[in-house]
């Protein structure tokens, strides 16, 4: 190579191939091509200094500096930066706020050659103070809101929060639930404006942990919006296949060998609630009912520990109780662990709530009513060969439990009414409570008058006396309190029914020790459970009809 020149420039000889550059002389052209942008670098604020955004950000109280050090020392210390090495090596002072985060790389001190220099008072430069200024705006800034997450993603995709339906887990009857919402089609929209305590609320914890669960959430999410909002209907193909894939999902887990888990119980009731908003399928829901009634029994009492297994089992007691009716067979819950398990979770500190004795008491003699009720149906049709006389007994000690707890029930409503912190949902669970044990005793009543004809009118008038007194406790909540209202109106029927035969019921009552005539309590029977599709609504009277 050879060169030659004069002032600024420089020239480098290479043969005709362009070879012969050795890298002495790649490093000048390197240097000469970069000698203005190293100049602007250089003067810039930013030179010599560490790139702030790849260091991470601690912060820490900032200690003070001595007052025995001067302003430019304690400048100095505070903020100086320089390079390990190099011909650039400098240090650099800017003024530091007690507010300033502390996320510069640990810096070392000047040599000792420029001490004298550094220990100058140096004023920051408008760029540094800009600098400065901007860094500190970054740092002020609120983060940016974290991507949504579990069962926030399809709150975000469906616009729905699946904690808003805690309504529909309190359903008692799934065929007058579904006419409801089929003839009412406001009523949900109702009932969503306030949410309640149930299994729902432990949803967002476990989703993302099971794949059926999360299918299931989804499908729900996607027939509820499609019910609430008519208008933004999801593409009905998608919501089908969704809800294949739940069905196929929650076919495995229950065959494989994690069937027992809390989640496939859960699973089994999410997807009752999605057929309970088909309006045209009660008989999807009755299936998921009887396959979560299985899985109970299955699973036994020893596995209801956690508070997320036992608000699965509360939220299916009323279902299994009236599916059992309808099936004219009894309720495995009234079982003697399955009754301890109950007495178990009953809750002293509780008045009216859901785990309150009072309530969970009435869930004790609730649940016996199926075994009464089928017991007495065999008797009629000739399929059994109980005594009359200890089937009788027995339904006068149903009766007899029943007065007892409304008497209790009367004493903790009277001494309630000078405590200030009974919230709206015990109020809620007051009207439940007393609706459903004026249905219980009215039909009681209509049980003894079949088995014996002593006391018949009696016996008749009192079952006549609850059901009337049932029918305007549901008219009286339907118009103030939606919630209790709509779990009433699911109770009606066995009332309306006793309501609707009592004439029928009277009419030559003479057969003092004889079974009712047949064909009266066939009528009767039918009564029950054929107005399960039908809608009580309360006239401008205030008479349903």
């Amino acid at each position: 190579m050879a060169s030659g020149g004069g002032g600024n420039f420089e020239f480098i000889v290479t043969d005709q191939n362009n070879r012969g550059i050795d890298e002495k002389a790649r490093d000048k052209i390197r240097k000469k091509a970069m000698k203005a942008t190293a100049a602007a670098r250089k003067g810039s604020a930013s030179w010599g200094k560490q790139n702030l955004r790849q260091v991470p950000i601690f912060v820490q109280p900032s200690t003070p500096a001595s007052t025995s050090a001067g302003p430019a020392t304690a400048t100095a210390t505070a903020t100086a930066t320089a390079t390990p090495q190099g011909p650039r090596a400098q240090v650099k002072s800017e003024p530091v706020d007690s507010d300033t985060v502390q996320g510069e790389l640990p810096t070392t001190s000047a040599p000792a050659a420029s001490s004298s220099s550094s220990s100058s008072t140096t004023r920051p430069s408008k760029n540094a103070t800009s600098n400065s200024l901007q860094r500190r705006s970054r740092q002020n800034r609120p983060p940016r809101p974290m991507p949504p997450m579990g069962l926030e993603t399809v709150t975000a995709k469906t616009g729905l929060n699946i904690l808003d339906l805690s309504a529909l887990t309190m359903v008692q009857v799934g065929q007058t639930a579904s006419a409801i919402f089929e003839l009412q089609t406001n009523e949900l929209r109702g009932l969503v404006s306030r949410r309640r305590r149930s299994y729902l609320s432990f949803v967002p914890i476990k989703y993302g942990h099971s794949p059926y669960l999360d299918e299931a959430v989804r499908c729900l999410a996607m027939r509820a919006r499609r019910v609430l909002v008519p208008s933004a209907r999801p593409p009905e193909t998608r919501e089908i296949l969704q809800y294949g894939r739940a069905l196929q999902s929650l076919q495995d887990a229950v065959n494989g060998q994690n069937w027992y888990d809390a989640d496939v119980l859960c699973t089994v009731e999410l997807l009752s609630l999605y057929e309970l908003l088909e309006t045209q399928r009660s008989h999807a829901w009755e299936r998921h009912i009887a396959g979560a009634a299985r899985l109970i029994q299955m699973r036994g009492p020893m596995r209801f520990l956690s508070a997320y297994e036992m608000s699965l089992l509360f939220s299916l007691m009323g279902p299994l109780v009236f599916e059992s009716c309808r099936l004219n067979q009894a309720c495995f819950l009234d079982e003697d662990p399955w009754q301890r398990l109950l007495k178990y979770v009953i809750s002293p500190d509780e008045i009216l709530s859901a785990r309150s004795y009072i309530a969970i008491s009435s869930w004790v003699i609730f649940i016996k009513f199926p075994r009464h009720l089928r017991d007495v149906t065999n008797l009629m049709y000739g399929d059994t060969q109980d005594d009359q006389t200890v089937l009788y007994e027995r339904i006068l000690a149903f009766r007899a439990e029943l007065h007892q707890w409304r008497k209790e029930f009367d004493a903790i409503v009277a001494a309630s009414g000078n405590i200030r912190n009974v919230t709206m949902f015990d109020t809620d669970v007051r009207s439940e409570l007393l609706g459903a044990n004026l249905e219980l005793l009215s039909t009681a009543n209509r049980l003894l008058t079949c088995l014996s004809g002593e006391n018949l009118e009696d016996y008749e008038r009192q079952a006549v006396d609850c059901a009337r007194e049932q029918r305007q406790l549901s008219v009286d909540n339907m118009r103030v309190n939606p919630w209790a209202g709509f779990y009433l109106r699911q109770i009606t029927n066995f009332g309306e029914a006793t309501l609707t035969t009592n004439k029928l019921w009277l009419n030559n009552p003479n057969r003092p020790g004889s079974l009712v005539d047949r064909g009266k309590f066939r009528i009767w029977r039918d009564l029950l459970f054929q107005n399960s599709r039908r809608v009580l609504t309360p006239d401008s009277d205030g008479e349903l009809v």
